[in-house]
């Protein structure tokens, strides 16, 4: 019995290895023939194998899912039209058939019109006669109306059931991805028992489980929203008074200290409250007068959830890390609020936040020349810089507004959640400073610019950065750069135990 054992592995290695080559082999056709191709069985179970891997933007597995979502909407598609059409059919015969007594009575109507005129004018005593003659007209009309709504009530009916249908068809498709993923949880099981047997097909169905699971339980993120802003028309305490927040330009002066930069972002699906009558997101720190202590306006003693959701929200970076702020001229409450980067001025708080951005951004990656990710200030792009947006072409980053898409990778486009603008960090003639981070194509991490030692670039005494979806952007010259917030809008919020830790001792 064991003599058979070889020829058994030899067998199954040859035909993993033949598996393997004729998967390889299909790449190419594939790849030529995306469009027509993508949605066969075998494709869809190959799709994570199709990207070349030359674009950081696009992940293989997220681009197997995106293929499956695809394919599993077409499938959708085409049963919709399958169920509807019956009920359309059913529908064009129904108005078909209303359409002679449509005429019918406008032809009554045609006719009782004709007769009333020249009698009412001509004949007056039978004016009684002509309005019992009209009353049962209008009874008539008011019948045919009565079976019009019958129509209409048929054909609701009708609509709605091919809703129920579709809906149905939706459930079904549900349940069989649903015993999908138990089959094959059950063969990875089988696994321990029948090793040499499952191998070969091992990799696929472990990629086609983990491709029906993210396409049925996947889940979104977040916006920009939540964090560190205030509402417009809050007034902010300056040298030389009380202005609106979004008055407020770079080098404007406060009661202490002055603005660095002003951060404009989207107001949309952000949770706020109220304190006062200062309206911010439920995130933002502030100094809560009452115990002494630095909390989110969330925990302040005084604040309360609101429902309201403005277009767009503002925050500010102050030389002194805080600012002051009241919600109109007829509240005399002050509250004392930090700036957007929330911590103070400090070497070592700027190393260690140096690091946490790195481990986020770059997982579980070492570290490599510290120069590269060491490089304390706030990334900046020169409002030269240009970038290619959806419906303008390539224009200066400084030109970009909320809403609008700019490129993220060579034909994806990520939308613009926020607006910064600084007048306190130099930047160069065109691109991004020291501070930023961008895509190390050859380490393969997100990274400081290297420096190079003896050039000394031109700078501008003001530059902008932008705040996008997908937490990155593509200038013109193809570098990809992290936006303002550094780790992304979706991912901010990992970050608030190190602000928080920090703010205790300050």
């Amino acid at each position: 019995m064991l003599d058979g054992i070889p020829l058994l592995a030899v067998t199954i290695g040859f035909i993993a290895i033949f598996i393997h080559i004729f998967t390889r082999l299909q790449l190419t056709t594939v790849r030529a023939n995306w469009g027509k191709m993508r949605c066969n069985p075998f494709v869809v179970l190959i799709a994570h194998l199709v990207p070349d891997g030359k674009d950081p933007n696009v992940d293989p597995s997220q681009f197997s899912i995106d293929n499956f979502n695809f394919c599993l909407t077409q499938l959708m598609d085409a049963s919709i039209q399958q169920s509807m059409n019956p009920a359309m059919d059913l529908l064009n015969k129904q108005t078909d058939a209303a359409a002679p007594v449509k005429e019918s009575l406008n032809y009554l109507r045609s006719n009782a019109t004709s007769l009333l005129d020249p009698l009412t004018s001509v004949f007056q005593n039978l004016w009684d006669r002509i309005k019992a003659v009209i009353y049962q007209v209008v009874r008539g009309y008011r019948q045919m109306h009565s079976a019009f709504d019958r129509i209409f009530g048929i054909t609701a009916a009708t609509i709605f059931a091919g809703v129920s249908m579709y809906k149905a068809i939706e459930n079904l498709l549900n349940l069989i991805i649903l015993i999908i993923i138990i089959i094959l949880t059950i063969l990875i099981l089988m696994m321990v028992f029948a090793f040499f047997l499952l191998f070969p097909v091992m990799p696929i169905i472990i990629t086609t489980l983990t491709v029906i699971s993210a396409s049925v339980f996947g889940s979104a993120v977040a916006g920009m929203a939540d964090s560190f802003c205030v509402f417009p028309g809050t007034l902010v305490a300056t040298q030389y008074g009380w202005k609106p927040v979004e008055e407020l330009k770079p080098g404007d002066a406060l009661r202490k200290g002055f603005v660095e930069g002003v951060l404009k972002t989207s107001g949309k699906g952000g949770k706020y409250v109220s304190i006062g009558s200062v309206l911010l997101s439920e995130s933002h720190l502030m100094f809560d007068i009452f115990d002494k202590t630095w909390k989110p306006a969330k925990e302040y003693t005084l604040a309360q959830r609101v429902k309201d959701e403005p277009p767009y929200l503002y925050c500010l970076n102050t030389t002194e890390r805080t600012w002051v702020v009241r919600g109109s001229f007829n509240d005399e409450a002050q509250f004392t609020l930090r700036d957007w980067e929330e911590l103070e001025d400090n070497k070592d708080t700027d190393k260690d936040w140096e690091k946490l951005v790195y481990s986020m951004l770059n997982d579980k990656t070492p570290l490599h020349n510290i120069s590269l990710f060491s490089s304390p200030g706030r990334g900046m792009i020169s409002s030269n810089t240009r970038v290619y947006e959806k419906t303008r072409g390539y224009t200066h980053i400084s030109n970009i507004n909320i809403g609008d898409f700019v490129k993220d990778g060579y034909d994806h486009f990520t939308e613009v959640l926020g607006v910064y603008i600084d007048s306190s960090e130099v930047a160069p003639r065109s691109g991004p400073n020291s501070a930023a981070w961008i895509w190390n194509s050859d380490l393969e991490i997100w990274a400081h610019p290297e420096k190079v030692e003896g050039l000394a670039p031109e700078y501008h005494f003001v530059g902008v950065h932008l705040i996008t979806s997908s937490g990155f952007f593509m200038l013109e010259d193809e570098t990809f750069v992290r936006d303002f917030t550094e780790v992304g809008a979706d991912r901010i919020h990992e970050t608030y135990p190190f602000v928080k830790d920090f703010s205790i001792h300050w």
